[in-house]
Order: structure tokens, then C-alpha cells, then sequence
């Protein structure tokens, strides 16, 4: 195992739903910790998240676009990483391919391109489970065939996969692509199924419901992401694409149950057709995160929910 106490780490996306919370653990083990994220007018989620979540004497942050490569390029003048942890994307599912061009090919090559000209010898970045496209065998294996995505977004996933492996074989960086599934909790992104579910139950609006409730997930709690994208910055790994999930599909009626109930309240409900571009089951093999990472998830579907709802209603003064 590679011993990254005390270095320095990159976290692009820093201050987004998983970022901020790798960021606390890492500095709460003694990381150097610099965080580039872009922080634009009216975000405060963003905001709270590191005020929250950092000591802002524990980190330097960097508001900027990493399309940017004059901005990219200075971060990396300014400082010295060991390992950069690149979690910064544009994950929703929408039609504009201008916006993922941007943030997911273009901030991806940068991110690489200053890897190798700074010699940063580990990256670690966020791939998706959306890669699996039209594949029906369950549960996604990374040995399963990723060449048909179903969305612009998974493309670009795909994308940085394989521009990682060029820039590995090329420049003998380390590369390891983490495969998130449906990561929840606290401080979660408002656009989420559950964040948004929560929300509209508690509000007393209609939820819509997509596939007629016929869609299962593999949700992961945040906390189990997080001691998983640790493992993969600690452990020696040359390349490697890895699932994070929880292990477990379940399906979206059952979390609308379990949200009705912490809440207290009966949902809304209007069920109507699959949305294009989605999946209709996503299930985590993580046979492969549990030899290389020795990642465990703990956090059930029952005590994560019930964790969130009670966030939210602190968040909320619900």
C-alpha cells in the first residue's frame, strides 16, 4: 500500500456532494488538501458544504472552470500533488451536448494534460455506472461490455475511461476510474431522486415516477463512497476500473416507502414512462472493490434514508 499520509491531494469538484466529504476525511487524516471547484452566484449548497464541512485553514480552494486552462494550469505552478482526485462533472441527464463537452471532455484533458506535465503520478477519477448502457446482465460486472451508452453523459463517462488508459500507457501515470452508482445522503444534490422526492412529499406536490415504478438502483450511502474513494488514492494501483456501489438493487417504490415513512406523510404519486436516456436497473458487482480496496459498505438502504430524511429536516427546519 501506498502511504499518502501527509501529501498533497488535488480534489477537483471539491466542494460538490461527494467532494466536500472526501475532503473532510482526508484532512481530518492530515492531508494537504486543494480543492478547485467553481462556485457561481446563488449556489449555496456548495458554500455551506465547506463551511460545514472544512476548516478553511486545512485547505486552499480555487473558484474556476477546469475548462479553463490558464486557471488549471496555475494551480498546478502553486502547488505540488502526490495524487489528484478528479470528481468534477456535469452529471445530468440533458440534451445540451455543449455542456458536457466542456466540463467532461475538455475539464477531463486538462485535468490529464496537467498530470503529465506536472508529473502527478496517481489520478483518481469519477467514472458512472451509466456506462453500462443497454446491458441487461445484472449485476454490472467491470468485465461486462461498456460500448453502448444510452446518454450523452455516459458517453463522455466512457470517454474519460479509455482517454485515462492513453494517458496511462503513454505517460505511466496510475489511473483508477471509480464506477459510482446512485450516491445519496446528507448534503446531497437537490436534482437527486431521493433528494427531490423528499422534498416534493414533504411540500405535498405530485412525484413522477418513472418506467410505471417498474426501475430498480443500486444506491450507495456517501459515507461508503467516500471510505472507498480513500482506499482507491491509498492503494497501488496502475490501472483499474472499479464499481463502487452498494451491492444491492432496490427498487424506487420501496424508497418512496421508506421516505413516506421518516417523513410521516403519503406521497403523491403520478407514474409515468421511462425517461430517455436512463437505465431501468443499475446493480453493483463489487466483488472487485472488496479484493483490491477492501471496501465494505455498511450503511443500509433502511438507515440511510432515515439519516437523510432527518438532515433534511434539520436543513430544511422542517
Amino acid at each position: 500500500m501506498e502511504n499518502i499520509n501527509k501529501k498533497t491531494i488535488l480534489i477537483t469538484g471539491g466542494a460538490g456532494f461527494i467532494g466536500s466529504q472526501l475532503a473532510k476525511k482526508l484532512t481530518e487524516g492530515g492531508y494537504g488538501i486543494v480543492i478547485a471547484d467553481r462556485l457561481k452566484e446563488g449556489n449555496s449548497l456548495k458554500k455551506t458544504r465547506l463551511e460545514k464541512f472544512l476548516n478553511p485553514e486545512k485547505y486552499k480552494f480555487y473558484n474556476l472552470e477546469l475548462n479553463n486552462s490558464a486557471d488549471l494550469k496555475k494551480i498546478f505552478t502553486e502547488n505540488q500533488f502526490d495524487v489528484i482526485c478528479h470528481l468534477a462533472a456535469k452529471t445530468n441527464l440533458e440534451p445540451d451536448s455543449e455542456v458536457y463537452n466542456k466540463m467532461n471532455i475538455l475539464g477531463t484533458i486538462g485535468v490529464f494534460e496537467m498530470a503529465k506535465e506536472f508529473k502527478v503520478p496517481k489520478v483518481v477519477f469519477a467514472s458512472s455506472s451509466m456506462v453500462y448502457g443497454d446491458n441487461i446482465k445484472l449485476p454490472f460486472s467491470e468485465s461486462h461490455a461498456t460500448d453502448h451508452p444510452l446518454s450523452i453523459y455516459a458517453a463522455t463517462k466512457k470517454f474519460d475511461e479509455v482517454l485515462a488508459y492513453t494517458y496511462h500507457y503513454l505517460c505511466k501515470i496510475k489511473m483508477v476510474g471509480l464506477r459510482f452508482f446512485t450516491t445519496y445522503g446528507p448534503w446531497g444534490r437537490p436534482e437527486t431522486s431521493i433528494s427531490r422526492f423528499t422534498d416534493m412529499i414533504a411540500k405535498g406536490e405530485t412525484i413522477e415516477i418513472h418506467n410505471f415504478g417498474k426501475i430498480k438502483r443500486d444506491f450507495s450511502y456517501v459515507d461508503d463512497i467516500v471510505c472507498g474513494i480513500t482506499a482507491a488514492l491509498e492503494k497501488d494501483l496502475s490501472y483499474e476500473l472499479i464499481n463502487l456501489g452498494s451491492g444491492q438493487s432496490v427498487e424506487l417504490t420501496k424508497i418512496i416507502n421508506l421516505i413516506e415513512k421518516n417523513l410521516g406523510l403519503k406521497a403523491k404519486k403520478k407514474f409515468v414512462k421511462m425517461q430517455s436516456g436512463d437505465l431501468k436497473a443499475t446493480w453493483a458487482d463489487i466483488t472487485k472493490a472488496k479484493e483490491l480496496l477492501g471496501y465494505h459498505p455498511a450503511t443500509t438502504i433502511e438507515q440511510g434514508i432515515k439519516k437523510f430524511v432527518e438532515w433534511y429536516r434539520e436543513y430544511n427546519r422542517y
